[in-house]
């Protein structure tokens, strides 16, 4: 058995939107298509991420998760993240332990409040009100996924009279994400049982010093060793290999920048994108800030990208004594 505390975990991200490069996943077809190319390679993970709205089209994630579960069961499943105040924590509480049962594993649900205004606008749920509804929602969740049997539970928004049937699989775990602020640590820490990063919005000097943190709040808060039954994981971040400057500077500096708002500056740190040496020097910077499991993205022709990321980046990764897997 492979022992998830050591080296770093790389798992997919499901590209389930459509920003202009390459062929997306938007439909049935294309995702048993990438599904294929991820049992080829026994990738053991596979996360979606949560909009309703979005100024491109997106698949949604769970219902993309449900085809994972049922097309590749015993995966582990990672929400990356869904959002409980815009769907409801009672509705997300349910789908999400059907998907678990669809799968015979328990999900790892990374959970946020939300950025969108849009999304918040379309479920009716104040901005000002997002991050008071997000700690109910958790507790809700936590009372609906998290136990031996599923609880009722009685908050200031959200409530439920009787527990949710049938509950999830074991063993389902509630990961509160966070751009890395103080605050999102310590709600992590306090309310989670890990700490989902955004890639490409926290570089790795950011997702270090926000570990640092957790570690220190979690030891102070349970006496605990730092990282026992608390994880630290990244999610969305974009991937492309490629040996071509050009295409790897259109794509970070003009590409993703404009799609995530985010300058090609931060995202040369951020992202996988770039020749198989680049490629491996980010993976051991991820894994130097003590994160235990990243979820790459990839953009373009997903099995070429998947494929080039296990035979031309792990050797040099491992080469250099870096224990990657998926």
């Amino acid at each position: 058995m492979i022992d998830d505390t050591t080296g770093l975990t790389i798992g997919l991200h499901l590209p389930l939107f459509d920003f202009g490069f390459g062929s997306p996943a938007l439909t049935g077809r294309d995702l048993h298509d990438l599904l294929a190319v991820a049992e080829r390679l026994n990738i053991r993970e596979v996360a979606a991420s949560d909009h309703i709205a979005f100024r491109v089209p997106w698949l949604d994630g769970l219902a993309a998760l449900a085809f994972v579960a049922a097309r590749l069961p015993g995966r582990r499943l990672v929400t990356a993240a869904c959002l409980p105040t815009v769907r409801g924590p009672a509705v997300t509480a349910k789908t999400l332990a059907g998907i678990s049962r669809l799968a015979g594993a328990p999900v790892w649900a990374g959970l946020a409040a939300g950025s969108s205004l849009r999304d918040l606008d379309i479920a009716g749920v104040p901005a000002n009100e997002r991050w008071v509804r997000f700690d109910d929602a958790l507790g809700l969740l936590r009372a609906s996924l998290c136990g031996e049997e599923p609880v009722a539970y009685h908050g200031k928004h959200y409530r439920l009279d009787d527990p949710l049937t049938p509950g999830p699989v074991p063993g389902t775990k509630l990961w509160v994400a966070s751009w890395g602020s103080p605050a999102g640590v310590r709600r992590a820490v306090e309310r989670g049982d890990g700490l989902l990063f955004s890639a490409y919005m926290a570089d790795p000097d950011a997702m270090g010093r926000a570990v640092r943190l957790a570690r220190r709040l979690r030891a102070e808060r349970t006496g605990a060793a730092p990282d026992t039954g608390f994880g630290f994981a990244a999610s969305t971040c974009f991937m492309h290999i490629t040996e071509d400057a050009a295409v790897a500077e259109r794509l970070t500096g003009t590409i993703l920048a404009d799609f995530l708002k985010v300058s090609p500056d931060d995202l040369r740190r951020r992202t996988l994108v770039g020749p198989p040496t680049h490629c491996a020097e980010r993976l051991a910077a991820f894994a130097r800030t003590g994160v235990q499991r990243l979820y790459v993205l990839p953009v373009g022709d997903p099995s070429e990208q998947l494929t080039r990321l296990q035979e031309s980046v792990f050797p040099l990764a491992a080469a250099s004594g870096m224990e990657v897997r998926w």
